[in-house]
């Protein structure tokens, strides 16, 4: 009887605690200050990626923009240079010889040697004796 009233017990305190307050709830501020930390750091991280796009493109037309000077300087400097002419002579090309390929199962023909040469009487013998196996 003794047991029993101690597994009772056992089994009410442990009813009792799992019906407790939880603990683990949020409050309405703490959500609210979960959504501003989120937003504060996706608003830094869109900044920061807008400014390094400003960057390249200010780069790039600052780029441009010396390129065209540089350009401009030799430009106006090759005016003032002395002009040369020369001739071309116009050569055709040659013809190119026409090429055959060959397909593998050719070449393969080739490398027998002779293909017209006559089957000798051994090799005829052989090759029915293959035939009759079958």
């Amino acid at each position: 009887m003794k047991k029993y009233a101690i597994l009772i017990l056992a089994g009410s305190i442990i009813g009792f605690a799992s019906c407790g307050d939880d603990s683990n709830t949020t409050t309405q501020e703490q959500i609210d200050s979960i959504a501003n930390a989120r937003s504060a750091a996706m608003e830094a991280e869109m900044k920061a990626q807008n400014d390094s796009l400003i960057n390249a493109m200010a780069m790039m037309k600052a780029d441009s923009a010396a390129r065209a000077d540089s350009m401009a300087r030799i430009s106006v400097s090759s005016t003032t240079t002395t002009r040369t002419t020369t001739t071309t002579k116009v050569v055709k090309p040659a013809t190119p010889k026409p090429t055959t390929t060959k397909s593998r199962q050719e070449e393969k023909f080739e490398s027998r040697g002779n293909p017209t040469a006559p089957i000798t009487e051994e090799k005829k013998k052989e090759q029915e004796d293959k035939f009759n196996r079958r």
